[in-house]
């Protein structure tokens, strides 16, 4: 890592055997939290690295007991009067703390003097009051991801380069002529074929389930054993012309190999794939839609009686562990689109397992809409290539591996070739992983913008600009309880149904919920940009308007802080309605009212009425001057004393902190 500023802080990931500036790659990293043992305490949290030794080019385990985390504190000194959170602060007003990341809220609350509320709040069950610690004034970088400061502390140690990457593709099939629910739920029927296309050796690995009820299973087995150069020359040139000759020679795909195995039972065939698998220790593991295949394996698994983590996690990982989270819902549980979902895979393993959907979606969530996500369409629109088309063969999936076993088998090997294809074309996969490498941040959090950014930001000001990064406090104050948590305003919506008729248009006589003349200004980036404009930031605020009991009850309405909409009235330079609001003063349809009334019946000394019989204005203060009819009415003299007065009034209800 290139740095401007020296900081003096040792890194807090070293690897034994490997020197600081060694030449490794984190592949990747998992975040084990405490668990409940059986006594009733739980056990310490850990970290498992995965690096690449890119002189020798093999993968390494490396486990972080209670790993350690960094944040800092303003220094007392310069924390007089802070009572806001700065965005960032120089790191010389700043002291670094290392503490055991399972207990960071404690920490902060102890070094702050909370250390007594924080077990109250404990003993009460309220937990998520202590995160309100974290978000302390003289707290900076304290809200940066576990995983995204372990990979962070590894790139400040190491030289942590983009590396060659090898991957292998894989796809299950089921035979679901006997599926009970008609839905194919996850684990529900047999695997009764697998494939895996790597690319570091162009071949294809095929596993197939015998099974004595179809006999073309075994007319197939022994065809490839009588002579296997044939059976594979046949079966890829086969899969090469469906493609074309120029897909073919753009992909290589007449230089594929092929292995083919044979099982007798469903168990074998799942275990020697994951052993297979672990033999060849590809970098990634890609299925398309893997919350599918991945987990229908494992399922499998499951249904046998055997524990996962003995089949899919590596024989020598120093802990076992796998877990497979499916991001498919938000909070509200309403369904995510594949672009937004952050599925990941924990898994004691060499092997990275991604889902090259999820990947392909992400990555295009800004451009235009896909019209689908179906692998076929994607190839189609990406590759110009196809899957094979099942639909000659049976009338139904169910039937297709009973009526053209062949065509079923090349229809597996395909479907991995296609996904093969697809990160040809788009390199997906080796922009996932550089970008990991580059943003410090685990690869299903790589699309989303605002986790990678705070890694980056963090890492650069601190290490070119000598800036400490301040704390998101939007994130900590959504943890505490309904009760206690502090609201922020949000944007007001009004209400469509309450739109006139005016614009809408008319169908059969009745208005519509359909608008002609309407306007939609949509500014890309404009709070940043207004922001840098003004110089509006939490380190150059100076005081805050508080108006107690406003008179302008709009405020309350649009849920926005008095004060700003005391500033933003007054900004806008609409006077007349800024007077209004907030000086109990006529607005403009009450000041034409009144004015129209005084000249229509009264008089003054220099504005006669055309009459000449109106009443004098015996009061008259000679407010303004109408010159002639031809010329506006002009100030003539200053604000009166009862304006001022009403100004003064409104001054002593306003705070400024």
């Amino acid at each position: 890592m290139d740095k401007l500023v020296e900081v003096n802080e040792e890194p807090l990931v070293q690897i034994p055997g490997y020197p600081i500036g060694s030449n490794i790659t984190i592949m990747n990293a998992y975040y084990e939290r405490p668990k409940k043992r059986e006594d009733g305490k739980r056990d310490t949290d850990h970290v498992t690295i995965v690096f690449k030794d890119n002189e020798t080019g093999k993968k390494h385990f490396h486990v972080i007991t209670t790993p350690k985390f960094r944040y800092y504190l303003k220094k007392p000194e310069f924390s007089v009067g802070l009572d806001y959170n700065a965005e960032w602060a120089d790191i010389k007003e700043v002291d670094p703390v290392v503490c055991n990341y399972n207990s960071l809220a404690l920490d902060v609350a102890t070094r702050l003097g909370f250390k007594d509320q924080y077990f109250a709040n404990i003993r009460a069950g309220e937990y998520r009051l202590n995160d309100v610690y974290l978000s302390h004034p003289r707290v900076f970088s304290v809200d940066m991801n576990i995983l995204n400061f372990v990979r962070s502390e590894f790139a400040v140690a190491y030289k942590n380069p983009v590396c060659p990457i090898d991957v292998a593709y894989y796809d299950i099939e089921n035979d679901i002529r006997d599926c009970v629910s008609g839905k194919n739920l996850i684990g529900e029927c047999p695997i009764n074929m697998i494939s895996i296309m790597y690319d570091k050796t162009h071949t294809v690995y095929s596993f197939v389930l015998r099974d004595k009820r179809n006999p073309q299973i075994q007319e197939l087995e022994d065809s490839i054993k009588a002579n296997f150069k044939a059976s594979e020359k046949e079966a890829i040139g086969f899969l090469a012309k469906v493609h074309g000759e120029e897909k073919a020679k753009k992909y290589h795909l007449k230089d594929l190999k092929l292995s083919v195995g044979f099982f007798d039972d469903e168990l074998s065939l799942i275990v020697t794939f994951f052993n297979v698998m672990k033999e060849l220790s590809p970098d990634f593991a890609i299925a398309f839609n893997a919350s599918y295949d991945l987990r229908y394996l494992v399922a499998r698994l499951e249904a046998f009686g055997v524990n996962p983590q003995d089949v899919v996690c590596d024989a020598d990982a120093p802990r076992k562990f796998y877990y497979y989270k499916v991001d498919e819902t938000d909070f509200a549980g309403k369904f995510v689109d594949f672009k937004e979902r952050g599925d990941y895979v924990q898994c004691a393993s060499r092997i990275t397992w991604l889902d090259q959907l999820i990947l392909y979606a992400s990555r295009r969530k800004g451009g235009a809409a896909t019209k689908s996500y179906k692998l076929d369409d994607i190839v189609d629109q990406e590759c110009g290539i196809h899957k094979l088309d099942w639909s000659p063969y049976a009338s139904r999936m169910a039937d297709f591996c009973w009526n053209n076993f062949k065509m079923f088998w090349l229809y597996n090997i395909n479907d991995t070739i296609v996904q093969y294809c697809l990160e040809q074309q788009t390199d997906d996969i080796i922009y996932t992983f550089s970008n990991a490498l580059e943003m410090n941040t685990p690869y299903q959090k790589i699309f989303r913008q605002t986790n990678y950014l705070i890694s980056k930001m963090t890492e650069f000001y601190k290490y070119h600009e000598g800036v400490i990064i301040g704390v998101n406090v939007n994130r900590f104050k959504k943890q505490v309880s309904k009760e206690n948590r502090d609201k922020f305003a949000g944007a007001f919506v009004a209400n469509p149904l309450n739109l006139t008729d005016q614009n809408k248009v008319k169908s059969h006589g009745i208005y519509i919920m359909k608008f002609n003349n309407g306007d939609d200004f949509d500014y890309k980036a404009l709070y940043p940009s207004l922001m840098r404009e003004f110089n509006m930031s939490n380190s150059t605020q100076i005081g805050k308007i508080i108006i107690d009991n406003p008179p302008y009850k709009g405020a309350e309405f649009l849920r926005i802080g008095n004060g700003g909409h005391f500033t933003e009235n007054l900004a806008s330079y609409n006077f007349i309605e800024f007077c209004h609001r907030w000086l109990y003063l006529p607005d403009v349809e009450e000041m034409i009212e009144n004015i129209d009334w005084y000249f229509k019946n009264m008089r003054t000394p220099e504005y006669k009425h055309e009459q000449g019989n109106l009443p004098m204005d015996k009061k008259f203060k000679n407010v303004m001057v109408k010159i002639d009819n031809t010329r506006p009415m002009v100030i003539k003299r200053p604000i009166p004393q009862w304006v001022k007065d009403k100004v003064d009034e409104m001054r002593r209800g306003i705070s400024i902190v």
